[in-house]
């Protein structure tokens, strides 16, 4: 079966209530990597977070995969930026402390 690092889809499809063409399209659209795990579609264990909100905005919001994947975009570039600033933060504390 599976290694921890992974979970495979079928459990993913009963625990989210999903259909697998959904996991599918969401690899096709790059969203998430489906590995095998001894010839079982599984997806790794620190993408489960991204899957979850992916899951929700597809079928709470009805929010279509274009929409992820544009929303997918925009975290990225989000949390990106965040990291930025936080390192531009930090700088600036050095040279306040000067």
């Amino acid at each position: 079966m599976a290694t921890v690092n992974s979970i495979p889809i079928t459990h993913l499809c009963v625990h989210y209530q999903a259909d697998t063409d959904f996991f599918n399209a969401l690899q096709e659209y790059e969203l998430v990597e489906i590995i095998q795990v001894e010839q079982v579609p599984c997806i790794p264990m620190e993408q489960i977070k991204d899957v979850e909100t992916l899951v929700h905005l597809h079928y709470d919001l009805n929010i279509n995969l274009e929409g992820l994947d544009v929303i997918s975009h925009l975290l990225t570039k989000m949390q990106e930026l965040h990291q930025e600033l936080s390192q531009v933060k930090s700088r600036l504390r050095g040279y306040e402390l000067r």
